[in-house]
């Protein structure tokens, strides 16, 4: 079975970090959500490598826009 090569950009866990974070500060609505971690799960050639969590300052849920931010930047970047 040969392994297929992504064509992605290739970005650090902290370059995606801070694309994250950058993007939360523009959503005062997002204000409950103090940090995100990248994590590296085993996945798919065809999926992301990597997925964002986020640490909440609260007992809620991260905004779906927040997920879907890094579903978009999952689309466009792989980690290193």
């Amino acid at each position: 079975m040969t392994e297929k090569k992504s064509m992605k950009e290739k970005k650090s866990a902290a370059e995606l970090k801070a694309l994250i974070m950058r993007e939360l500060r523009q959503h005062p609505e997002w204000h409950d959500i103090e940090d995100v971690a990248i994590t590296s799960p085993a996945r798919p050639h065809e999926h992301p490598n990597w997925d964002a969590a986020f640490t909440m300052s609260g007992p809620r849920s991260a905004p779906e826009g927040a997920f879907r931010f890094a579903r978009e930047l999952g689309a466009k970047f792989d980690l290193a």
